[in-house]
């Protein structure tokens, strides 16, 4: 008897029995059938949450204030979110991922917009780098 193994997309959320693969630089790259993602968790390997839309204790450095924030993924290793944040008084939009390590989250990485037109750049450039993903 052989045991399917599912697995999650947390672009898209949809749950699948088997992702595709493509080789990319000698390695085979599982992608979500449905959106094409490359960030996908097989089941069982850890436990994701729902994203959430709302104020929690989010691990950051007690001068930051947190407006509002939406958690991707949450797990018992890692958890990433996007959080609107305020900081001597300039507001600002931060991709957080942290890391559980002796059972204190500790920022891993960080990527922050400061304006809109910042994001545009930014997105533009990652857009541009998409056609060759």
């Amino acid at each position: 008897m052989s045991r399917k193994t599912t697995w999650t997309c947390n672009t898209c959320g949809q749950t699948f029995i088997s992702p595709s693969e493509i080789p990319r630089g000698g390695i085979a790259v599982r992608l979500c059938p449905i959106c094409s993602s490359s960030d996908i968790m097989q089941a069982g390997m850890e436990e994701a949450q729902e994203t959430t839309e709302m104020v929690e204790d989010f691990p950051v450095h007690e001068t930051i204030k947190v407006i509002k924030g939406l958690t991707f993924y949450r797990s018992t290793r890692f958890w990433k979110a996007a959080l609107l944040t305020e900081s001597f008084g300039k507001r600002q939009i931060s991709v957080y991922l942290w890391v559980s390590k002796d059972g204190h989250w500790k920022r891993k990485q960080k990527y922050t917009v400061k304006s809109r037109r910042e994001w545009l750049q930014d997105s533009k450039a990652i857009t541009e780098l998409f056609k060759d993903f």
